[in-house]
């Protein structure tokens, strides 16, 4: 637009003095707006009597303007903004630390141990799925014996896989119970399926026979001559309305391990249906058949039964021989966890136990059998081991000539007697140790003597030991070392297995 175009060269010097007019009111009421609101406008423009802006190609006239009174100024002084109040910045809460998982503690280790036991209720009606990694779960403890429950028609391979061999007579009422074992270790020389209760009919809301329950057994030998009994079981639960079997189920149990525990002991595993040592645990029968579960005695228990809490897995140990050393639950997709428990023999093996008898009325090789088993063994101690010998009484000299030998090529011999005076031959003995650093001849004495035996030990015992002290023999004889040995019947027991040779060496701990 141009209505504002004041700079034509062609307009008269009035038109000139009006534009400097207007802009000085212009300047004035900026000014005047720019100091306080409220300031009265000093020139009007485009009121009665003020110069106005002239719009293009309109005529002009030149008239006379009287100026207006000066208007009077009030000034204002603007009330002050207050300065607003600043928010506080509120201090962060601190974020505290992630706190780490909990580290999972590991389940004991039956590697120390001489067997490890798994009892596994792997729960019926649960998938196949869920039943095969239950059935991972329990080869996963790398097990040598294994106890099944609920596992009728659930397949063989998945119970006994490669590796392992399984006992069961097929069947809704005798499958359920199978028992499994390493086929590397141990061979089945007898098995069979054992009644355990045959109450017909279904309970109230149920849909199976419940009263009907068997156990499966197995009877094995291991590769070192050893020989159990396994035996899995499923003992019928207490139901409204319904008679208690428990207690009855537990006395055929007990009748069957009376049976088995004849060729040794015997491992029960499975789920009882019962509260350890609550109202219904027969505890009366388990101790008179000598069945003992690991939680008695490992002095510790755990639940096993998802519903409650409760604790009515068991594994026992009956007919001696055999103890727990760990035991731990490990979870299963079932609603029971698997019981596993790591277990080592008492005794030795049948392998590392040999017997020699003398036949006082036989050949003279015969008559002296046990004396040439003690020479034997002291003539087959190395330079730098250690032949111990403990005895009532020590007067045969063919032996004493056997010691007084080994002692001179570098054999470590010990004599501990009972006599009450020394024999001749240990006399002997002793003169000749004379020179020979670190063998020696020592009397028991009264206290010795008794405690020898209150404890049982036998009349003579002999060890032979490394030169670090790890014991590699052991001779029990039944007599003293005399020439009785020879003309009375007499029997020595030779032992190489664990647990005699620690013992064997405990008899002379005193001179360790």
């Amino acid at each position: 637009m141009d209505a504002y175009r004041q700079d034509n060269p062609r307009r008269g010097a009035g038109r000139r003095a009006t534009g400097r007019a207007v802009s000085a009111s212009l300047l004035a009421t900026s000014l005047a707006t720019s100091v306080a609101l409220g300031v009265a406008w000093s020139a009007g423009a485009g009121t009665p009597g003020s110069p106005g802006l002239v719009m293009a190609g309109a005529t002009t006239t030149t008239t006379t303007t009287t100026p207006s009174p000066t208007a009077t100024t009030t000034t204002t002084t603007p009330t002050p903004t207050p300065t607003p109040t600043p928010t506080p910045t509120p201090t962060p809460t601190p974020t505290p630390a992630p706190v780490p998982p909990p580290t999972p503690v590991p389940n004991p280790s039956t590697a120390g141990s001489d067997l490890t036991v798994v009892q596994a209720n792997v729960e019926s009606p649960q998938s196949v799925e869920g039943f095969q990694a239950d059935a991972r779960s329990v080869f996963a403890q790398s097990p040598d014996l294994i106890t099944w429950n609920e596992v009728a028609f659930r397949q063989d391979v998945f119970l006994a896989p490669p590796g392992y061999a399984m006992w069961r007579t097929p069947g809704q009422y005798t499958g359920p119970t199978p028992v499994a074992w390493r086929t590397d270790r141990w061979t089945p020389i007898a098995q069979g399926t054992w009644m355990i209760s045959d109450k017909r009919g279904i309970p109230p809301r149920k849909t199976t026979e419940l009263g009907r329950r068997n156990a499966n057994w197995v009877t094995l030998q291991g590769i070192d001559g050893r020989v159990l009994s396994l035996v899995s079981v499923h003992i019928a639960p207490n139901i409204e309305g319904w008679a208690d079997l428990r207690r009855p189920s537990v006395k055929r149990l007990t009748e069957l391990v009376g049976q088995l525990d004849d060729s040794g002991p015997v491992v029960v595993g499975g789920d009882f249906n019962m509260f350890h040592l609550g109202s219904g645990y027969p505890k009366d029968l388990f101790d008179a058949a000598g069945m003992v579960p690991t939680y008695d005695i490992l002095g510790t228990r755990f639940p096993t039964y998802d519903k409650g809490g409760a604790i009515i897995d068991y594994l026992f140990v009956a007919g001696g021989q055999l103890t727990a050393d760990v035991h731990y639950p490990v979870e299963l997709n079932s609603d029971h966890d698997a019981l596993v428990a790591g277990m080592s023999w008492t005794a030795d093996a049948p392998n590392t136990v040999s017997r020699v008898a003398t036949n006082p009325v036989g050949t003279r090789a015969e008559q002296r059998a046990v004396a040439k088993a003690v020479n034997q063994a002291v003539a087959d101690a190395a330079k730098g081991e250690h032949v111990w010998l403990g005895t009532a009484k020590f007067d045969y000299p063919l032996i004493q000539r056997s010691l007084s030998r080994a002692a001179d090529r570098g054999v470590k011999v010990h004599v501990v007697t009972r006599s009450p005076r020394l024999t001749e031959a240990e006399v002997k003995l002793q003169k000749s140790f004379v020179g020979n650093r670190g063998s020696w001849l020592k009397k028991c004495g009264t206290k010795c003597t008794t405690k020898w035996r209150e404890k049982g030990r036998p009349t003579t015992a002999l060890v032979v030991t490394s030169a670090s002290g790890t014991p590699r023999l052991r001779m029990d004889v039944n007599r003293y070392l005399r020439e009785s040995i020879v003309t009375r019947p007499t029997e020595a027991t030779v032992s190489t297995g664990y647990t005699a040779l620690t013992e064997g060496k405990a008899f002379f701990a005193k001179y360790f």
